[in-house]
């Protein structure tokens, strides 16, 4: 009887410790796992010159993005890398920050990224640009691009565009009533509503081809100038609302308009 009783003790300890190793064994697999990260490769970053970009970065050395390593990358700055995809960016996704001026992309679609709020993508040759997933932008600078339309709907936080030298012929406002500084200038707009916009301070336009009645519709539908007390960050340094017509010359009436919402003219 003390036999059989001793060895039920024993089947039960080594059941028990049987269930320890394997509970053991699938924690430090989950640890493993969420130490190893995301694989800087080619399957999860398929283009050459921007998966040799993060592999030169501290983060990068070892091949592997952690989640540690991803919650402290704020900015990536990767000005004329030749680098045509951005596929994989998706993995940033407390990035705050994106400059990549002067990389031949032509098209760029951002995944979900919630905490973006800075995106330089000037001079990449743009014909698509798609942040319609980036609610918390603030800047946007996409200037010289070939883009011919743009979504800034719902940008609640997007203070500052710089859009000139584009083909836009419509932009996509609505939602959006926080521009303090917009750069509109040589496109191909012959109307723009911005009556939405009530913290507007300086506005370039000149260089779209808009007629004597798309003009006076423009200015009729503009809201009061703010003034901006301070100035405006390192690009603007006046303080009375101001508004670029270009090489426009505006009729006395349209002058007069400007000068009764409080727009400075030059």
């Amino acid at each position: 009887m003390m036999k059989n009783y001793l060895l039920l003790l024993a089947l039960i300890a080594a059941l028990m410790l049987t269930a320890c190793k394997h509970t053991k064994s699938h924690h430090d697999s989950e640890n493993d796992e969420q130490a190893e990260g995301i694989a800087i490769n080619e399957e999860n970053f398929p283009d050459d010159a921007f998966r040799a970009f993060l592999l030169e970065q501290d983060f990068g050395k070892d091949a592997i993005l952690t989640a540690e390593e991803e919650e402290n990358v704020y900015m990536l700055k990767m000005y004329h890398k030749e680098i045509r995809s951005l596929q994989g960016i998706g993995h940033f996704q407390h990035l705050g920050a994106l400059l990549i001026t002067g990389n031949p992309l032509e098209q760029l679609v951002l995944p979900r990224m919630e905490q973006l709020a800075i995106l330089d993508c000037q001079c990449c040759e743009l014909t698509k640009l798609d942040v319609t997933q980036c609610p918390r932008l603030n800047k946007l600078r996409c200037f010289l691009n070939k883009l011919t339309t743009l979504d800034l709907s719902n940008k609640p936080r997007l203070a500052e565009l710089e859009a000139h030298d584009n083909l836009f012929t419509d932009l996509n406002l609505s939602g959006t009533d926080s521009l303090n500084v917009m750069d509109i200038s040589n496109n191909q707009l012959t109307r723009l509503d911005l009556s939405s916009q009530k913290n507007l301070h300086c506005i370039a336009i000149g260089g779209n081809p808009m007629d004597e009645a798309q003009m006076n519709a423009f200015i009729n539908q503009l809201p009061k100038g703010v003034v901006n007390e301070t100035g405006f960050d390192e690009h603007i340094e006046i303080i009375d609302p101001n508004i670029s017509v270009g090489d426009r010359t505006l009729t006395s009436a349209q002058e007069q308009a400007l000068e009764q919402k409080g727009w400075y003219h030059k």
